[in-house]
């Protein structure tokens, strides 16, 4: 994600953190005092094809002193490059943080001499032939589709952000699933193109809409160039507009024109002034009106992700969850340990996510004896572990195939039997994957903390590593993932979820096993 973080805004911060002084940044460096103020306060930028970057990164890397300049400079790291995956050390984060503001400050030099042009708008413009009023919802439909078809088929320009409202009950997400794909499929061509989508949504009682977004979100989801916003006021610009703007290449503003009757009217423009002017008001409304909907937890941040799983985990309340693969908690903590020493996980970092594991599990059991906890899992991960004897095995900061014994595979299923005999709110379904489920698929694990969050990893495979780990607050949108659950799982036929059946399925699986041995 491109960072909103200028130059000298980002030198100030580090300079601020490591307690050092423009006057002798300026010394350490070889440059004039007056030129890091320049800097600082953004009348200049250092230009691309010099040292300076290199330089103050080299500098300020010796001065990380202590866990707290840590923070503050992972921090820092995280807000400008939240897309980085890999590993740095100290000198290479500084040095990234300031090569991207360096780079969004040129970059908004030369946006500003392009609109310093269009906010010199005469009293009254003429519109260009190509601009139309639109009458009819499935017209509207189709406008909105040539719009998204022009950005799948060239590359973004300055702005790359295509900009979707869905505000009504009737708004774009109301046409037909086949149309609904259509578009979904021009927006992921699209984001290949380098453009970024952002929605701005309007929550409200209807689960079914909001269950629509979420399948309609869910790919998206999986290429990290998804970006949303909800309205903080929930009976906030109900008024029925909707909007749908691609920077350089058209705009439409749509309209409901009947009581109940849908989006029925657009005005379709692809001048530039009009285009800059819906653009500009939507990003208004972002800002006064609007607030993040989803927390995106890149690979560096995961751990944090984690840790924040686990408070919710410990808070009170019903826990539905999907997973591909058989569940953390199901392991008994004698397995979990062996396993855990077995992994590739750091010694030193055993004991942390050996105290992940239990915190988890402790919560577990408190809650379960009064809460409904519903877990789905998929039948084909079952048979992989029994007829490979292959663990998925998941620790705070990832996940790793592991091989296991016929004992362990045993140890394990028995203790699932068991959680499963104690717990008279505890169960368990084994499903194979189905279309027609498309939220609850195999790349896809999901998590409902009742009226708390949701949390959402998404996998290229189940046998890769989380590709995109998120959470999600919003209590609309927590509620209608609660309703759809339940509903998921009235779908689900008895015999696969039916307590005493899935006890007799393990305890099968168990005999096989044995015979094996």
């Amino acid at each position: 994600m491109k960072t909103s973080m200028k130059f000298g805004e980002c030198l100030k911060i580090l300079l601020t953190t490591f307690d050092i002084s423009m006057n002798r940044l300026s010394k350490a460096i070889n440059v004039d005092s007056s030129l890091v103020n320049r800097w600082i306060h953004g009348k200049r930028i250092p230009p691309l094809s010099t040292s300076y970057i290199d330089n103050i990164s080299e500098y300020l890397s010796k001065y990380v002193l202590n866990s707290f300049q840590l923070k503050q400079l992972d921090d820092v790291f995280l807000k400008v490059c939240d897309n980085c995956r890999e590993p740095l050390g100290n000198k290479e984060k500084i040095r990234l943080v300031l090569l991207e503001t360096q780079g969004y400050s040129l970059e908004c030099i030369k946006k500003n001499k392009k609109t310093d042009k269009i906010n010199f708008l005469p009293n009254i413009l003429e519109l260009s032939n190509e601009d139309k009023i639109i009458s009819g919802t499935k017209n509207v439909f189709n406008a909105a589709v040539q719009l998204l078809k022009s950005a799948a088929e060239q590359k973004h320009k300055q702005d790359n952000t295509i900009y979707i409202s869905f505000n009504n009950d009737s708004d774009l997400l109301s046409a037909p699933s086949p149309k609904l794909i259509f578009c979904q499929n021009l927006l992921l061509k699209a984001i290949e193109n380098g453009w970024k989508v952002l929605f701005l949504l309007r929550f409200n009682n209807n689960m079914v809409r909001t269950i629509r977004f979420i399948n309609f979100a869910k790919p998206l989801i999986l290429t990290g160039k998804l970006i949303t916003y909800y309205f903080k006021e929930y009976d906030a610009l109900s008024s029925g507009a909707e909007a749908v703007i691609i920077p350089d290449i058209g705009a439409l503003a749509c309209f409901l024109t009947k009581p109940y009757s849908g989006i029925d009217s657009a005005l379709c423009f692809t001048n530039t002034y009009a285009i800059h002017i819906l653009s500009s008001y939507f990003n208004a409304l972002i800002s006064s009106h609007s607030q993040p909907l989803i927390t995106y937890y890149p690979e560096i941040r995961a751990k944090e992700y984690s840790r924040y799983l686990m408070k919710n985990e410990e808070s009170i309340g019903s826990r539905y969850f999907n997973k591909y693969n058989i569940g953390l908690l199901l392991l008994p903590e004698g397995l979990y340990r062996r396993l855990l020493e077995r992994s590739s996980v750091p010694k030193e970092e055993i004991h942390i996510a050996l105290d992940y594991y239990k915190r988890r599990l402790s919560a577990f059991l408190l809650n379960v004896r009064h809460y409904e906890y519903k877990d789905i899992f998929f039948m084909e991960s079952i048979r992989h572990l029994t007829k490979y004897h292959q663990l998925y095995f998941y620790y705070n900061s990832g996940i790793e195939l592991m091989n296991v014994t016929v004992s362990e595979i045993i140890e394990l299923l028995n203790n699932v039997i068991s959680l499963l005999q104690c717990n008279a709110n505890y169960h368990i379904a084994l499903v194979q994957e189905s279309k027609q489920n498309e939220l609850f698929s195999s790349k896809f694990d999901c998590l409902v903390k009742e009226r708390k969050a949701v949390f959402l990893e998404g996998y290229d495979s189940p046998k890769h590593t989380p590709r995109i780990r998120l959470s999600i607050e919003e209590p609309m949108l927590v509620k209608a993932l609660e309703e759809y659950y339940k509903s998921i799982w009235g779908q689900i036929a008895p015999i696969h979820k039916d307590k005493e059946e899935i006890i007799r399925f393990f305890e099968h699986e168990i005999k096989i096993l044995n015979d094996k041995r």
